[in-house]
């Protein structure tokens, strides 16, 4: 592996302090000349927004295969180096997820008209939620959502998705509604 000259205006006093080690052919730069570097990034960035991110679209595109091989080699790596960031994402991204499907179906409770997004859940119509959980093997909510939103769901606040289950799969305001 060879190294590739590049045109950075860098100190001599910065470049003296770089070294390759040829026993791996790798680039051993100073802290000074990676902070100038960062610095220079930074500025190009901030004079081309939106720039770089286009430029990485296009690059991971262009080199698809690489770039998949590459994330699942470092993808375990980067979840456990990193793990509060990535479980910061994966439950901010729940949480849209289930917003996002929740407000489909309605986003109210098809019995009682509860809107409280933090009581809601999804119910399946036929009462067959668990023999459906065991099938798909996966999370109901993305699961809805890769597969179109299909008919036989509908919003339920957990008191009155955990009443119908406890009360022969009718919720506890119908039986309140039919005695009054």
């Amino acid at each position: 592996m060879r190294l590739v000259e590049r045109s950075i205006d860098l100190d001599p006093l910065v470049m003296s302090r770089s070294r390759v080690d040829r026993s791996t052919d790798k680039l051993h730069v100073s802290e000074a000349a990676r902070e100038k570097e960062r610095e220079r990034s930074r500025k190009w960035r901030k004079e081309h927004p939106g720039r770089h991110a286009e430029l990485a679209r296009q690059w991971r595109a262009k080199h698809k295969e690489y770039y998949l091989a590459w994330q699942q080699v470092h993808r375990k790596e980067y979840q456990v180096t990193h793990r509060e960031i990535v479980n910061r994402l994966s439950r901010n991204y729940r949480k849209r997820l289930r917003k996002l499907v929740i407000e489909h179906y309605g986003g109210v409770c098809a019995c009682c008209g509860e809107t409280e997004f933090g009581f809601l859940t999804i119910h399946h119509i036929n009462n067959d939620g668990a023999e459906h959980r065991r099938q798909i093997k996966k999370d109901i909510y993305q699961w809805l959502k890769n597969n179109g939103f299909p008919d036989g769901f509908e919003p339920r606040c957990y008191n009155c998705n955990c009443g119908m289950e406890y009360n022969g799969g009718v919720c506890p305001h119908e039986n309140s509604r039919t005695t009054n």
